[in-house]
């Protein structure tokens, strides 16, 4: 229904809601991927983030996957990373046409880290490119809707130099909170990751009910230690 992106002072926080799990286990990713390549501390890193999965979402992450492994590190730049991926999810949608599932929106956020450059970079999918994200966005079925709800907070955070990961946090709560309100098809679930400056990416955190308590736990373990 809804996948989000926002940039604080010291990385991205990306979140999707989801469904609740039922037959999976409780920490199991159904929004968010991610993976790195190479060994620490020269690997390169990736986030996939979809706002729905459609017939082709899985084809297209493990093509993107499969692709930015295959890369020599040395070619692993944002720019490098950015390429491969492009081609594999033009490869991807080729594959679909012809069948029902190439008439389906693939929407995601991809983030990606260069070791090669040390600096990270957040990009949002237009079916088989990438575009480069500034600040905050959102993408899926709710998008408008999660623009409306962060925009505010967001922009009045910045202003007051306070756009730290509690922060950024409690409007992501916030946003998925009003969507859920207004969108009886918004799971019931959450998801959220962090990618940080240096490359370094927190466990994907799952609130199986999006209590106060599970709040609490999870900014925890986003959080650097």
């Amino acid at each position: 229904m809804i996948a989000a992106a926002l940039s604080f002072n010291s990385g991205i926080l990306l979140f999707a809601d989801a469904d609740r799990p039922r037959s999976v286990a409780p920490r199991e990713s159904r929004r968010i991927f991610q993976r790195q390549y190479g060994e620490p501390p020269q690997c390169a890193r990736s986030v996939f983030v979809a706002s729905d999965i459609v017939g082709w979402t899985s084809a297209a992450f493990e093509r993107s996957e499969t692709a930015l492994e295959a890369l020599p590190a040395a070619q692993r730049t944002i720019d490098g990373m950015k390429d491969a991926i492009e081609h594999a999810l033009f490869e991807a949608y080729q594959d679909q046409i012809g069948l029902p599932t190439a008439e389906q929106e693939f929407s995601a956020f991809i983030a990606l880290y260069s070791p090669a450059e040390k600096r990270y970079a957040l990009f949002h999918t237009l079916n088989t490119a990438l575009r480069e994200v500034a600040g905050h966005d959102c993408v899926g079925p709710a998008a408008f809707l999660g623009h409306y709800l962060i925009r505010d907070p967001y922009n009045a955070a910045r202003s007051m130099d306070a756009l730290n990961l509690e922060t950024v946090f409690s409007i992501a709560t916030d946003t998925l909170d009003g969507v859920r309100a207004c969108n009886e098809k918004c799971g019931v679930s959450s998801e959220m990751a962090v990618m940080y400056a240096d490359g370094h990416v927190s466990d994907i955190q799952r609130l199986a009910h999006d209590t106060h308590k599970q709040r609490k736990v999870a900014l925890a373990a986003l959080a650097r230690t």
